[in-house]
């Protein structure tokens, strides 16, 4: 979702690390950036998610020039990380550096499955305790914390569904997106996700 909506050409875009430094005021076409996203790979995938992304998370270059930019971030954090940034102020002092907040939530039915998913998709990681741990209380701390736009997992799951979130949430937050090249994006991820899920 988050690059989806990051393929307007109004917000900073998810960049590989050479780019890290330029990357809060760095102008980049919705073709050029459909071409960095669009490299989901189901034999890699901790790879595809790493080669781009939003880099003062790694400590390479500062919040405050995401937020001095003219460009709109679209971040993505887990619960946890997100309640955990709240709470010790040190990227951003308050929940209201961020004008919108979206909650991907889910049917209780799903859980097994993106337990599935975050275990397959990144095996360097511990996703699959983390989420029984820490993620699912942190999730529901923000959820009655907070008023956020809601996206449901499932709807990322089908064509219409997804297309439609996409452009509800794109006129909610004044993006303008090429939505040919939105359901490209969606049809990749859509298809190296299947070949996890059906392994």
């Amino acid at each position: 979702m988050a690059r989806t909506l990051s393929l307007g050409e109004q917000t900073v875009a998810y960049l590989p690390r050479h780019l890290a430094l330029q990357q809060p005021t760095l102008r980049i076409p919705a073709h050029d950036r459909f071409e960095l996203y669009n490299n989901w790979n189901s034999d890699n995938w901790a790879d595809s998610e790493t080669q781009i992304r939003i880099w003062y998370h790694c400590g390479i270059g500062d919040f405050f020039y995401y937020q001095d930019t003219d460009l709109w971030l679209i971040d993505q954090f887990h619960p946890h990380m997100f309640e955990t940034e709240i709470d010790k102020k040190i990227l951003f002092d308050s929940v209201h550096a961020w004008e919108h907040l979206i909650f991907i939530r889910w049917k209780q039915t799903s859980l097994a499955t993106i337990k599935k998913l975050a275990k397959v998709k990144r095996p360097d990681m511990n996703h699959e305790f983390q989420i029984d741990k820490v993620e699912l209380d942190s999730f529901e701390q923000l959820i009655s914390g907070y008023s956020a736009h809601t996206v449901y997992w499932e709807d990322m799951l089908e064509e219409d569904l997804y297309m439609q979130t996409v452009r509800d949430l794109s006129g909610k937050l004044n993006l303008i997106l090429d939505f040919s090249l939105v359901k490209q994006l969606w049809k990749s991820w859509k298809i190296e996700t299947e070949k996890l899920l059906n392994d």
